[in-house]
């Protein structure tokens, strides 16, 4: 995954929340094209706020990836594990019990699946749902 990607996948995700409000911020977010993935990272969660789920979870990424350019599946899986200990404290317990079930995925694909199954509950589907789908589906053929 490259920062371009990653910011994609943000944009896609806005697409797929219908208009929740965590994803508002997206509307205005700019990104240069070719931009290495931990400042996409870094950008996407100062441009996020403070208060969201998503916003932390972005912060939290955005720590896990600093100084890496692009990322592979299985590297991913585990820096999305990394950042998901952070939610634990704000209580998405289930979300991130299902990235640390998913740590062994070996294909962004396997992964977004793997998060997937784990049955969301409804308010972190809200949050975490669009952006899970949007990278499923770009990465459906990998």
């Amino acid at each position: 995954m490259t920062g371009t990607e990653f910011a994609d996948i943000l944009r896609d995700a806005r697409l797929l929340s219908g208009g929740a409000p965590q994803y508002e911020w997206v509307r205005a977010w700019k990104t240069a094209r070719g931009i290495p993935l931990c400042a996409a990272a870094e950008q996407a969660a100062d441009a996020a706020g403070q208060d969201e789920l998503l916003a932390l979870w972005l912060r939290s990424f955005a720590q896990a990836v600093r100084g890496q350019y692009t990322i592979r599946a299985a590297e991913f899986a585990h820096a999305a594990d990394e950042a998901a200990q952070a939610l634990r404290r704000s209580g998405a317990d289930t979300f991130a019990d299902a990235v640390h079930g998913s740590r062994h995925a070996r294909t962004f694909s396997a992964w977004c699946t793997a998060v997937c199954a784990c049955g969301l509950p409804d308010a972190q589907k809200q949050i975490f749902l669009p952006w899970l789908c949007a990278m499923r589906a770009r990465y459906v053929q990998e």
